[in-house]
């Protein structure tokens, strides 16, 4: 089997400008609904783990602190990993199919990026939001040769209403509640190895807890820059299939 050596490099490389250049959107005039989310945002950048939501937790990973992630509800702590859900959010998203990682990586990234930082009906620069996560879609490649790939970039709470993008290949909506299956693990992943050992790790352990899972696409999610070298947060993640999710 043939692994992309240094392919997440390249999704760390992408967390290094996202970060560096993250702008900020005045919050004003926002309906009651959008008022969660922006106490949400201002809990996360005091660091304190509240939210107007209740049972939502924030500032964790403590990367959430700075930057704005999506809300989330832990329904069980299996050790090593955790079931958690996340209500419905607002989320920018691209699609390629038919490359390998790496071009597939720098194509959704520039795409998505440029989104944000003004290419859209509005001209608007919108803050920059962490995760960077990377769905895989199984085919013909299989696991190890993946030739389909989603990037999604949460829409930060502040933005009240999110501009259409100018590309067609962009994009932007609400996704419904889900359920992940999520592994975090620190150090440096560098290759797409480093990666798979630990999603077939919380695979193994999801499958020995008898939880379902998808086995049509997984995740990798990165909260850090390639120039930090500790303190990192790394995630694999796994979907409950809906039938069996039945959230809060």
């Amino acid at each position: 089997m043939t692994l992309h050596g240094g392919a997440l490099c390249v999704l760390a490389a992408v967390m290094l400008a996202a970060v560096s250049s993250a702008s900020v959107v005045r919050m004003e005039n926002l309906t009651p609904s959008e008022r969660v989310w922006q106490s949400r945002a201002r809990d996360a950048e005091a660091g304190n783990g509240t939210n107007s939501e209740p049972g939502l937790t924030v500032g964790d990973p403590p990367q959430c602190r700075k930057h704005a992630c999506p809300p989330t509800r832990v329904l069980a702590d299996r050790g090593s990993y955790k079931e958690v859900y996340f209500p419905v959010a607002p989320y920018a998203k691209s699609r390629v199919e038919g490359k390998s990682l790496v071009p597939a990586v720098l194509d959704l990234y520039k795409r998505l990026r440029g989104y944000i930082t003004g290419d859209n009906k509005k001209k608007q620069e919108l803050p920059m939001t962490l995760p960077v996560i990377l769905r895989m879609d199984l085919g013909d490649g299989g696991m190890f040769n993946p030739k389909n790939f989603t990037m999604f970039f949460y829409v930060d709470p502040s933005v009240k209403s999110p501009p259409a993008p100018n590309n067609d290949d962009i994009d932007v909506l609400d996704v419904n509640s889900y359920t992940l299956y999520i592994r975090t693990f620190s150090g440096y992943p560098v290759t797409y190895g480093d990666w798979m050992k630990e999603l077939l790790q919380l695979a193994a352990d999801v499958e020995a807890d008898g939880e379902p899972y998808s086995k049509d696409y997984y995740y990798f999610a990165s909260y850090d820059p390639p120039t930090q070298l500790t303190g990192r947060i790394n995630e694999v993640q796994l979907l409950k299939p809906h039938k069996f999710s039945s959230g809060p």
